[in-house]
């Protein structure tokens, strides 16, 4: 089909203008695989005000421009650390769908810049406006598609960095249609050069647009593979966890061409032909963790299962979390906002420690599960559980996230820093829809302990 061979057309394009131009303040022409270029149209308001929370609050109006998409203006809020605090580093922080509300405008998010803020970082909120041209509202536009719509949240995200940033960990949190934002700038824009750390909330949904869009393709049986056993709640009798909805009816699969191919489909989704899925380098030595948290009451989702693919595509420093009891968009739950914030402490932790832990199920009484676990190379894992949850800094490791903690075992890493722990799970019935909550203290080969992980939890089924 002429649509294969432009998709082709493109993909090679992309591939070899790979040196990613900066974006840069003023008059400049868009190229096609670059980033694009960012004006400030009012360096100290917006249209919607600065942020209504307790605070030192700032507004900036941008207009971003990229090559086949139209321009773009985005509003920042920008919230300052809480008075007496150290600076940390600042947090980008993007909402669902087209992005057309800030993060505290939506529910529970007000939350989540609130503590972010008070436990040092300065938080930046972006709201698309809406296209400078005719069209519709937000970063996905109708005649579009998505790929190159992504430009504009990797060109917003390089001008931060540049403008905003000043020290300490950078980081961008995305949920649902934002952790799209998130998912491209790693996977085609380079965006891993300057993250520490991306948390990506309720999806991305556009990781395959091909397995969204298409009934027929090998997805039923990929998803054995990579979405984790009992994770999803709200499956009813018979029901396959993998079953996801609506399918071709999804506006994005269309968004671009009426009647797109498969071809087209996968060259416009995160994990295209050339999509980059590590995300850290030797020289300078440099790591991007990318945490996935994922609603267990996300019914029927798109964005679950594909969470679920990108972060098994992953092949650096990575967690993919489910909450219980949560819906899609996490943050409208209490442990869904919890659950973010305590994402970026550990994501941004000094000094960084690439420890992380990732259950591979939620298991059934008298049954097992299993946990994946990274620290330093020829180092040791010390797995530690609780029922309960607290929150405080250990100066040199990180964050303590459980109220106690007892030692569940102690494992060694191999040459990777890998490691992987089973666990036997009692068949006691008082022990059924038991929440246990787990992290680990690494330790290197010295040896001497060196960090903390980020914070995961299990639930007992019956």
């Amino acid at each position: 089909m002429k649509t294969d061979w432009i998709v082709s057309a493109l993909a090679f394009q992309i591939a070899a203008c790979w040196a990613l131009a900066p974006s840069v303040d003023g008059q400049c022409t868009p190229v096609a695989g670059s980033l694009g270029c960012v004006t400030v149209e009012d360096a100290g308001a917006c249209a919607s005000g600065p942020s209504p929370l307790a605070g030192t609050n700032t507004c900036k109006t941008l207009r971003i421009e990229c090559a086949d998409t139209p321009a773009l203006d985005v509003e920042l809020r920008i919230n300052e650390p809480a008075s007496g605090t150290s600076l940390r580093g600042t947090v980008v922080l993007g909402t669902r769908g087209t992005g057309t509300l800030f993060f505290e405008d939506d529910v529970g998010g007000d939350v989540v810049v609130a503590e972010l803020a008070a436990d040092g970082f300065r938080v930046v909120q972006r709201r698309w406006a809406g296209p400078a041209g005719p069209g519709g509202s937000g970063w996905i536009q109708l005649g579009t598609c998505v790929r190159a719509s992504s430009c504009l949240y990797a060109t917003l995200l390089d001008w931060v960095y540049e403008n905003v940033h000043t020290s300490g960990a950078f980081a961008a949190v995305g949920t649902s249609g934002g952790a799209g934002e998130v998912g491209y700038a790693l996977s085609t824009w380079g965006m891993s050069e300057i993250l520490d750390l991306a948390v990506l909330a309720g999806g991305p949904p556009f990781v395959r647009l091909d397995y969204v869009c298409n009934d027929a393709t090998p997805w039923p049986t990929l998803c054995q593979t990579v979405l984790p056993t009992n994770m999803i709640e709200c499956s009813a009798p018979g029901e396959p966890p993998c079953l996801m909805v609506p399918g071709p009816g999804l506006v994005t699969c269309r968004i671009c061409d009426p009647a797109p191919s498969d071809a087209h489909l996968r060259e416009d989704s995160i994990l295209h032909s050339t999509a980059v899925t590590h995300y850290a380098t030797a020289n300078p030595s440099h790591e991007t963790r990318v945490h996935f948290i994922v609603g267990s009451k996300d019914c029927q989702s798109v964005p679950a299962r594909m969470a679920a693919l990108y972060h098994d595509s992953v092949t650096s420093q990575k967690v993919l979390q489910f909450l219980t009891q949560t819906p899609h968009i996490v943050t409208t739950e209490p442990r869904g906002q919890d659950a973010v914030v305590r994402a970026v402490l550990a994501g941004t932790a000094t000094p960084a420690t690439p420890a992380t832990i990732s259950p591979d199920s939620w298991p059934v009484l008298g049954g097992s599960v299993g946990f994946d676990l990274h620290g330093p190379d020829f180092g040791a894992a010390v797995v530690l559980f609780d029922v309960f949850t607290a929150k405080a800094e250990l100066p040199g490791l990180g964050w303590y996230f459980l109220e106690k903690g007892f030692v569940l075992r102690v494992v060694g890493l191999d040459a990777q820093g890998r490691g992987f722990l089973s666990v036997t799970v009692p068949g006691d019935p008082a022990f059924a829809d038991v929440e246990v909550f787990l992290q680990t203290l690494v330790a290197d080969g010295s040896p001497a302990f060196v960090g903390l992980s980020n914070l995961t939890s299990v639930v007992l089924r019956p």
